[in-house]
């Protein structure tokens, strides 16, 4: 947590470019057949972990 917040205030209060949060969802678009989800602060992308995509939760 407090390395968050260290990061959070370097890149918000002193314009440091760092990673300072999770993915947030940026935009959804709607595809044929499917859906094209689109996300801020995922520096080196997201992975699917398994064979497919399921499902999208909130870890807690």
């Amino acid at each position: 947590m407090g390395d968050r917040l260290e990061y959070c205030t370097l890149a918000e209060h002193y314009g440091m470019i760092i990673p300072y949060s999770g993915p947030t969802l940026a935009s959804v678009e709607k595809m044929s057949g499917a859906l094209k989800v689109h996300f801020d602060h995922a520096d080196g992308g997201l992975v699917v972990r398994g064979e497919r995509l399921g499902e999208f939760f909130h870890r807690r």
